[in-house]
């Protein structure tokens, strides 16, 4: 374990440095990794030519944004000795950076240009600095890059997969299932839970499109099934209901049951999401509890962890492939929107997500059954390259081939690029030996494709030319309308005379322009 003395914070640092952080955290050695009176650690070690090190804490706690907002701040002594030591006494060639969301870019001073008083150029300024940085972050790449000197080495991100459930989440389903209740959807098609909570793949069954279909509350009251007790299970308009099998249930029984699921949603501290009406039916409620289980087992979340240099197999690569083609590029419509066409004529995609958001059964269902359409086309027309004739003929998709033959062709481009991806560490090797890094545009995986491959070049964080994205275009144009809509509607239709806009840099960059695309709209 490496250290520096009491000599070294007066050799390493110009007096104006030492007094600035005397004056902000007391006298040598400070309060933070003291070693004795005299020295402090630096939390690192040496492997032959390589000095491994963690970057010190920043000694703030709770607000750590003072750092780079308060010009009076400065680094602690462990963290100012830590990167001359590196400079100084080790005589590093290049630093290497791993990792999203280091501190020493956001030290105090100024944001362009720095200066010799700011600190990041204090720590920074004479060792050539390379930052393995994630692709889908060029705007706090940036300030590693104007602030901290850096050269960044743009890493792919992780695969991608659904969320699934785990433990008491798990449990808290099963106990529905377990309870023998069934789920009733609006438009009076019933499934036993167990079949509900089969995986996606098997989620395929026929169902009418929401433009052509409407609840009968008359109609419905005669199909219901009758429960034991002689009464027809309740249904309401867009929302799936949970009602008793056919088997035998006591009303001890049913009690329990109601009183382990009321107990396993507060052990999971669900209590304040998922809070039972006053009047609402113990039914209805368990049918809501079941349908944001579902909304949680398909969250798309990060699935692993990625190994720099290497490329995951293409099995692992599916859900990134499928969402990337859910959005639409180049005058197509995205993956979602084909298949809700092809297969349930449903013309607006976007309205479906909005009602499986809000809790809706058979939007919820819907939805399901598209995206597990979507996972077998390109799990057939692209991983496995079958003919796009069979894939589309199997999936009734027929009809909507033409549209589908542009969407394999990117997936098939996306998927080789994906494979050959495996250049990164190549990159940081040629920096370090005086090479040469190419510049690229950052950006999210999903939302730009292609525009973002290969990794491993130094990635920048606005394309002029590329602001707003096609994508973000009709978002924007969608959140606009949205806005407009909840003020008419909370103002008795009444249109707002002024609407304030704030065109924030970071969230332009990481949507490629949706709240500049709002103005417009």
């Amino acid at each position: 374990m490496t250290a520096a003395g009491r000599d070294a914070f007066y050799a390493w640092l110009r007096p104006q440095d030492q007094e600035r952080i005397t004056a902000r955290w007391g006298n040598f050695p400070g309060d933070i990794a003291p070693l004795g009176r005299d020295a402090v650690r630096l939390g690192g070690m040496q492997l032959g030519n390589i000095y491994i090190g963690v970057q010190p804490m920043i000694g703030m706690p709770g607000d750590p944004m003072r750092l780079l907002f308060d010009r009076e701040n400065t680094p602690h002594h462990q963290f100012a000795l830590f990167y001359k030591y590196i400079a100084e006494d080790f005589a590093a060639d290049a630093i290497v950076h791993l990792g999203m969301h280091g501190t020493a870019e956001w030290m105090p001073g100024v944001q362009l240009g720095p200066t010799a008083d700011c600190w990041p150029d204090v720590l920074l300024g004479s060792v050539p600095n390379f930052y393995v940085y994630p692709i889908n972050n060029p705007a706090e790449a940036n300030i590693a890059k104007r602030r901290g000197y850096s050269t960044i080495i743009g890493h792919a991100i992780p695969p991608y997969g659904r969320a699934g459930l785990y433990r008491e989440l798990q449990a808290l389903r099963d106990l529905i299932q377990d309870s023998g209740f069934r789920i009733q959807d609006s438009e009076g098609s019933e499934q036993s839970t167990e079949h509900r909570a089969q995986s996606t793949e098997h989620r395929t069954q026929n169902l009418e499109p929401r433009t052509q279909t409407r609840h009968d509350p008359v109609a419905a009251q005669h199909a219901a099934p009758i429960d034991p007790t002689g009464h027809h299970a309740a249904q309401s308009q867009n929302q799936g209901t949970i009602e008793l099998g056919n088997h035998e249930h006591s009303a001890q029984c049913i009690s329990s049951d109601e009183e382990a699921i009321l107990q396993k949603i507060a052990l999971l501290n669900l209590d304040s999401d998922l809070v039972r009406g006053s009047d609402e039916a113990f039914s209805a409620f368990a049918a809501r509890v079941y349908r944001y289980l579902r909304e949680l087992e398909q969250t798309l979340i990060i699935d692993s962890l990625h190994e720099l240099g290497t490329a995951p197999p293409p099995e692992q690569q599916l859900s990134l492939i499928v969402e990337a083609l859910k959005i639409g590029r180049d005058g197509n419509a995205g993956l979602a929107d084909v298949i809700a066409d092809g297969k349930l004529q449903l013309a607006d995609y976007a309205a479906l997500l909005t009602h499986a958001r809000a809790g809706d059964g058979v939007a919820q269902a819907q939805r399901e059954q598209i995206e597990t359409v979507c996972n077998t086309f390109v799990e057939r027309a692209i991983i496995r390259q079958e003919a796009l004739e069979l894939v589309a003929a199997e999936l009734q998709l027929a009809g909507v081939i033409a549209r589908l033959q542009p969407l394999m062709q990117h997936g098939t481009q996306m998927l080789v690029a994906l494979r050959d991806n495996t250049q990164e560490i190549g990159y940081l090797l040629k920096g370090l030996a005086g090479g040469y890094i190419p510049g690229a545009p950052g950006g999210d995986l999903i939302r730009d494709g292609l525009a973002v491959l290969p990794t491993g070049r130094n990635i920048h964080s606005l394309d002029p030319f590329r602001i707003p994205g096609e994508s973000a275009y009709k978002r924007g144009i969608r959140i606009a309308e949205a806005l407009i809509s909840a003020h008419r509607s909370e103002n008795a239709g009444a249109y707002p005379e002024t609407i304030a806009q704030v065109l924030w840099g970071l969230d332009t960059i990481k949507t490629k322009g949706e709240s500049s695309r709002s103005c417009w709209g």
